[in-house]
């Protein structure tokens, strides 16, 4: 479960690295495929993790250690309860269908690859801000859906 949890988180991150960083594509279609597969990948996961939690009804919890000062501890951690599988489903779908929709609405564009690389680079902070197990992690989520925004319009 914890894999589906990760690569519900990174499949959009990987996407938008490989897209803006990688291949760069001049190609709408091209771009605009690699970054729907990657948004329908974090769907599958999502759909994946619903079903778990539906059959177990216990939360999913990843944590890694992210810094620590004296006695406070905070942890780089994701949390896959009955809101977050609502709110993934939603997101992930919503996601793909726009990453989907995108790929003739940006078909004019002379650099489609940043448009989408930004999308994913949307998708994943809009999944770190509704997975988030603390309130830092929350905070990135928040602050990279808001940098998102930005880049893209």
């Amino acid at each position: 479960m914890e894999t589906a949890l990760i690569t519900l988180l990174l499949s959009p991150l990987l996407g938008s690295i490989f897209i803006g960083l990688v291949f760069r594509p001049k190609s709408t279609k091209v771009s605009g495929s690699l970054a729907t597969a990657c948004a329908a990948v974090s769907f599958v996961s999502a759909i994946f993790l619903f079903s778990s939690y539906l059959e177990t009804h216990q939360p999913i919890a990843v944590a890694y250690p992210w810094f620590e000062v004296s006695n406070f501890v905070v942890n780089w951690g994701f949390r896959f309860d009955a809101l977050t599988a609502v709110m993934a489903l939603f997101v992930t779908g919503i996601g793909s269908l726009i990453h989907c929709y995108s790929i003739g609405y940006m078909s004019h564009e002379k650099t489609p690859w940043r448009y989408f690389a930004y999308l994913n680079l949307f998708l994943f902070n809009m999944l770190i801000l509704i997975t988030g197990d603390s309130l830092p992690v929350l905070f990135v989520g928040w602050e990279g859906v808001g940098l998102c925004s930005y880049l893209l319009i």
